[in-house]
């Protein structure tokens, strides 16, 4: 079983990993440097679970808009197939999303669009759905986790 792991690992996944462990420990670190140290266990770790979700949102779920927004590739009818297409941006002659770039974000969500191949492109609801979790999301996790009165120091 653990061999089965280790041949599917890859320099995305592995990179994609220590992000996502980056992301915990830097909002651990941070609780613990503004947190006053009588903060109640349960408001730490709701804190921590908080400001990595915002770190999440604003890091990970940003670069797939970015890709979305402003990766793409000339359509060719000889080359790619019609229903690739989906008028992203109002422009049909173009291409969008992660399957059209090299970046380090691209090959991160081509990772995970083989699971759901939606994530290769920019479909709209996708792209909506993360606009929401980006921009709300992202906000309202910041905003708990500054809002505890008498907890920050």
């Amino acid at each position: 079983m653990f061999e089965e792991i280790i041949v599917h690992l890859d320099t995305v996944t592995l990179f994609s990993l220590l992000l996502v462990i980056s992301l915990l420990t830097a909002a651990f670190l941070t609780s613990t440097r503004v947190l006053t140290p009588t903060t109640p266990s349960s408001l730490r770790i709701l804190f921590i679970w908080h400001l990595f979700d915002f770190f999440t949102h604003t890091i990970l779920e940003s670069s797939f808009l970015y890709v979305c927004f402003f990766t793409s590739l000339s359509f060719e009818p000889d080359v790619h197939d019609a229903s690739l297409v989906n008028y992203f941006r109002g422009d049909p002659e173009r291409l969008y999303g992660a399957a059209y770039g090299s970046s380090w974000a691209n090959r991160l969500w081509m990772v995970y669009a083989q699971a759901d191949r939606r994530w290769s492109g920019a479909d709209s609801s996708i792209v909506s759905l993360e606009l929401l979790n980006f921009i709300v999301g992202g906000l309202w996790h910041c905003t708990f986790a500054m809002a505890s009165p008498g907890v920050i120091q």
